[in-house]
């Protein structure tokens, strides 16, 4: 199962607290800058409890964006170590994106939230069945409305990012072959065609994406 490296731009989100499911593999690095000298008594609490799997980096020195280049820094660094990492970036700062562009073009899983409840696997069950979560992300494709994939890979990298990336590739295959099986999808010439329950977008959707 992959790590996730949960990075923090203390100085533009202050998180309160951290919830970490039992075996969910994280390392949380907390980028401060110079002059920061507080953080929440709930925040110290819950990292705490993560020992080594958590850790404060200070910033050195000052100036325009220096603590970005703390963070890019390090998941160049961690991502040579572990090239199975995914990567979170909790920071407001746009400044971000375009790093994680580039990083996806050289296939380093990355992305950028604005708080840390948008990181699912936070807040997912740990021990969720296979059936739990073929109806989890059941829920998941029927509130996407017209988003949803329309191909097969498309489908599978979506049901992959849902669950943060720490489902075995066989898990993935198990989940689309489920809702097969259940006629929840259909797949022709790999172009997906949903008949989700309750649900009035039965139609073929073109296979653009």
């Amino acid at each position: 199962m992959r790590t996730n490296y949960i990075l923090v731009d203390f100085e533009n989100v202050q998180p309160s607290d951290l919830n970490n499911p039992a075996q969910v593999p994280v390392k949380v690095m907390v980028f401060v800058g110079e002059h920061q000298q507080k953080i929440s008594l709930e925040l110290a609490a819950s990292l705490q409890k993560l020992g080594e799997k958590a850790e404060y980096i200070r910033m050195t020195g000052r100036g325009q964006n220096a603590l970005d280049f703390h963070i890019a820094f390090w998941i160049g660094k961690i991502s040579v170590q572990d090239p199975q990492s995914y990567f979170h970036i909790v920071s407001k700062d746009k400044g971000f994106d375009p790093l994680i562009a580039h990083l996806k073009s050289q296939k380093i899983l990355a992305h950028r939230i604005e708080q840390l409840s948008d990181i699912r696997i936070l807040s997912a069950t740990p021990k969720m069945s296979h059936s739990e979560r073929v109806s989890a992300i059941t829920a998941f494709l029927q509130s996407r409305g017209n988003a949803r994939p329309r191909r097969r890979q498309t489908l599978r990298n979506s049901i992959s990012s849902y669950f943060s990336n720490t489902l075995e590739e066989a898990e993935l295959d198990k989940i689309i072959q489920t809702m097969l099986s259940k006629k929840l999808i259909s797949i022709k010439d790999e172009v997906v065609t949903y008949s989700l329950p309750e649900d009035v977008l039965n139609t073929p959707l073109d296979a653009k994406s």
